[in-house]
């Protein structure tokens, strides 16, 4: 016998640096479905907000401008009913994980793995996580 595991609200960190950047906001909503919640967050810092930062510079505007607009057009494609957006610092990934996952009352986090592996690095706050990180694997083109 197989259980399903579903989810009601999942937290998405995305990462708008990658070509895979909103690949876990599309497993997200296969596992909420459409009834369910998805709440998206972007990093202003951190090697995640590589593209963020060039395209503010290039639109003279702020980064966390072109984070909004990266949500925005985010949202556009998941179709936004049920979705809702916040943007994180990303100094300090695993402890701004904890912080949006508990503020959007979410029952877990997907998150891409170049983004986990970051989150590790304090080890004491990934290690006190109480809640399921769904991992989307980062997938290299061989050369």
């Amino acid at each position: 016998m197989t259980q399903e595991t579903t989810f009601e609200r999942l937290l998405v960190v995305l990462d708008p640096s990658s070509r895979e950047g909103d690949a876990g906001a599309k497993l997200a909503r296969s596992l909420v479905g459409l009834e369910g919640h998805i709440h998206l967050a972007v990093a202003l810092s951190g090697p995640e907000s590589a593209a963020l930062q060039d395209y503010a510079a290039a639109e003279s505007m702020t980064v966390k401008d072109a984070a909004e607009i990266y949500l925005r057009q985010t949202k556009e494609r998941l179709g936004s009913q049920g979705v809702t957006s916040t943007l994180l610092d990303g100094t300090d990934l695993a402890a701004d994980l904890v912080d949006a996952v508990e503020s959007s009352n979410s029952g877990g986090a997907v998150m891409p793995e170049a983004m986990v592996e970051r989150a590790q690095s304090d080890r004491a706050t990934w290690g006190a996580i109480s809640f399921p990180v769904l991992v989307v694997p980062t997938f290299r083109v061989a050369a």
